[in-house]
């Protein structure tokens, strides 16, 4: 399953599932502070980007239709 992640510059990033189960425990576990971060693997370019938490603006899991755009 592919996540899109929106960052608060705008940027979109298309991650794999893991990342947002770390999103959703950090979440939960109150840990939104700018020393959070976040590892998101990009499944177009095979990239690994580390990000502080309080730049997402959003993560949803994408259909199978639109994760191929």
């Amino acid at each position: 399953m592919k996540v899109e992640i929106k960052l608060i510059d705008g940027t979109g990033i298309v991650g794999d599932h893991e990342f947002l189960n770390t999103f959703k425990r950090g979440f939960y576990n109150g840990a939104m502070s700018s020393f959070s971060m976040l590892k998101v693997n990009d499944v177009h370019s095979n990239q690994e980007y580390f990000f502080p938490m309080t730049s997402v603006v959003y993560a949803r899991e994408l259909k199978e239709d639109e994760s191929d755009e």
